[in-house]
């Protein structure tokens, strides 16, 4: 299976369960400690500036080439899935799958435009402290794999990297909370041949949605 036939299949398969697990899991979490999160938010990715800078030095390689381009670096991400409550003395892990945020890349040509998007698909494990409290840290960890469409003369999907962030939710316990995160993204896409870090360092706020 080619890693794009993959990438659709794990967004399809993802989307079944972002949709199908709070009508699985809602009331366990009584009995059980289980509950399950939507979490759905805007995310800052400061890689697509190297998307561009790449693009923009590959064209005006060619002589008497002028470019002008365009990044819209922020995107919607939406992640979620079950987690289990442990207590505040010991924490709450979660498992989650990950989509987004896309990303855009424009660059303007004196006789053409091409366009990019870049999805990324993703998901990990997610630990929080104190998870019944109203301020809770959490850390988080995971694997990313980057998507792209576009004119693929310059950019195709690349590399598999690492995800890990750093955040805070705030009211928790109730069925509507809000969170940070500061995180690092090392999945790269292919820049005229050239492995690029797409979303690297990255900030998002979000809305959390407990079931």
């Amino acid at each position: 299976m080619s890693a794009r036939k993959l990438s659709s299949w794990v967004w399809g398969w993802g989307m079944v369960v972002l949709v199908g697990m709070p009508a699985t899991i809602r009331g366990a979490e009584d009995e059980t400690g289980l509950s399950g999160r939507i979490r759905v938010g805007l995310t800052y990715a400061s890689g697509i500036t190297e998307v561009g800078d790449e693009i923009e030095d590959y064209l005006e390689s060619r002589p008497g080439v002028e470019v002008d381009r365009f990044e819209w670096p922020v995107g919607l991400t939406l992640s979620g899935g079950p987690e289990y409550s442990f207590g505040n003395a010991i924490g709450a892990l979660g498992l989650e799958l990950r989509f987004g945020p896309p990303i855009v890349s424009a660059v303007d040509l004196p006789d053409d435009t091409f366009v990019s998007v870049l999805l990324p698909l993703g998901g990990g494990l997610r630990y929080t402290f104190l998870p019944e409290g109203n301020v809770s840290p959490y850390l988080r960890v995971g694997l990313c794999y980057i998507v792209t469409a576009g004119d693929d003369e310059f950019i195709e999907d690349g590399e598999v990297g690492f995800d890990g962030a750093v955040g805070v939710e705030f009211l928790r316990a109730k069925r509507v909370g809000v969170g940070i995160e500061v995180a690092y993204n090392s999945a790269e896409v292919k820049v005229a041949n050239k492995n690029v870090e797409a979303i690297g360092f990255n900030a998002s706020v979000y809305a959390s949605f407990k079931f």
